[in-house]
């Protein structure tokens, strides 16, 4: 089995065309993984009247081992695979344009 894996940063600001996004939250070939999804979720469903299938929410599933289901996605990652995650841009302004490259 082949098992591809992607991470896309999408500008919403600047899509005029949704519709391969669209695609993607309901192609069952690709399980979308979301942490803390709630939000997420709910402009999905609003803006989109989809919702991503299949979707796996890594908060929920880390309470169903017992961890707190506050548990951040840099602690259940630091704590599962002993990885640190770059946290530079947790507090960017997302608002502000033009995005850096980096």
């Amino acid at each position: 089995m082949t098992v591809t894996r992607s991470l896309t940063l999408i500008d919403p600001l600047v899509i005029t065309d949704w519709q391969p996004f669209i695609a993607l939250l309901v192609d069952q070939r690709a399980t979308k993984l979301l942490h803390a999804s709630s939000e997420d979720l709910e402009v999905f469903w609003h803006r989109f009247g989809q919702m991503p299938e299949p979707m796996i929410d890594t908060q929920v599933l880390a309470a169903f081992t017992g961890r707190a289901l506050s548990c951040g996605l840099a602690a259940l990652v630091a704590e599962t695979l002993q990885l640190t995650l770059d946290k530079t841009e947790s507090r960017t302004d997302w608002l502000a344009r033009p995005l850096s490259g980096r």
